[in-house]
């Protein structure tokens, strides 16, 4: 009947071109959607849907792709590019330096930056660091098991322990 079961979702985008999703939430059948996340990104994303929610991808999503999410890794290697990223599923805890891409490889006028979240709920508290990094420069951030890093723009290297 083209509803979407709960559940999270593991959408693929392009490297080059942003996407960009609104998730609206279903206030009642009477009252109809109300926005309750819009997220612009680059390479691949997660998103969480409940029930009644509806999804809506922007024009030019023609060659996005979504699925429920696998439980297992998507395999990414390092260095890690553009996407959203489970720590201890699909990257392993520790510390990552960040690096901005190359000018050419991403089209956005926002800066490139890392963002670790505790969660896709996208309030107030579910981002608990980010570091913005300008061409030539680089920040190093710290991600544990359970969380999420999303870089924007951005490429992330483990740094060398020991």
């Amino acid at each position: 009947d083209g509803d979407i079961p709960a559940g999270l979702y593991f959408t693929e985008g392009s490297n080059e071109k942003l996407s960009r999703f609104y998730v609206f939430e279903s206030e009642s059948k009477k009252r109809g959607y109300e926005l309750e996340d819009g997220v612009q990104y680059f390479g691949n994303y997660f998103v969480e849907l409940d029930e009644g929610d509806l999804i809506v991808f922007l024009p030019g999503a023609a060659e996005l792709t979504m699925h429920p999410a696998p439980a297992t890794s998507f395999n990414p290697t390092a260095p890690y590019n553009n996407g959203c990223y489970r720590v201890g599923v699909d990257i392993p805890a520790g510390s990552y330096t960040i690096t901005a891409l190359p000018a050419d490889e991403g089209e956005t006028d926002d800066e490139s930056a890392a963002y670790v979240m505790k969660d896709l709920e996208f309030n107030d508290d579910s981002i608990i660091d980010t570091q913005y990094v300008i061409p030539g420069g680089k920040q190093v951030v710290t991600v544990a098991d359970g969380q999420y890093l999303e870089l924007f723009a951005a490429t992330a290297t483990p740094v060398a322990q020991g």
